[in-house]
């Protein structure tokens, strides 16, 4: 037996195979089509709306995701620390030398301040008794011969 004989031998099986698979999707695609006009006649008719056209203008919008880098970059530093209770700029709008960017809680500050004039306040009365004392002392301080100078 020659290579040719045995080749058509062994592809015998193989053709059979594509034979009985092209037969079943054959049928498939004929019993398929057989249901399309049953298909057909069970659709209903699409409801469509209808509108009247007017003539208007319409706004365009445009968004990008950037980085910016400003024409002058500023480094923005307290003087004092506290909390942020108001921020009197939007993000990437022009700000002037000496604008207030940011207001910080003024409480903790108006309370140090309150305190600082009690101490003073009772300082100042303080000094003033002190020199009603002097003044006292120095009114009954009599003058005369030292009690040394016997």
């Amino acid at each position: 037996m020659n290579y040719a004989a045995r080749f058509l031998i062994g592809d015998a099986p193989r053709q059979r195979t594509g034979a009985v698979f092209l037969a079943v999707a054959a049928l498939g695609i004929f019993v398929s089509g057989c249901n399309k006009s049953q298909a057909t006649a069970a659709m209903s008719v699409p409801e469509v709306e209808v509108a009247t056209v007017e003539q208007r203008d319409v706004p365009v919008y445009s968004e990008w995701v950037a980085t910016l880098d400003g024409y002058v970059n500023a480094q923005i530093r307290p003087q004092v620390s506290g909390y942020i209770v108001r921020q009197n700029y939007t993000e990437g709008s022009l700000v002037r030398k000496g604008q207030v960017l940011f207001e910080i809680d003024p409480r903790p500050f108006t309370a140090a301040l309150d305190r600082a004039k009690g101490d003073l306040a009772q300082t100042q009365a303080q000094l003033g008794k002190s020199t009603l004392d002097v003044e006292r002392d120095t009114r009954l301080q009599k003058p005369g011969p030292s009690p040394r100078a016997n």
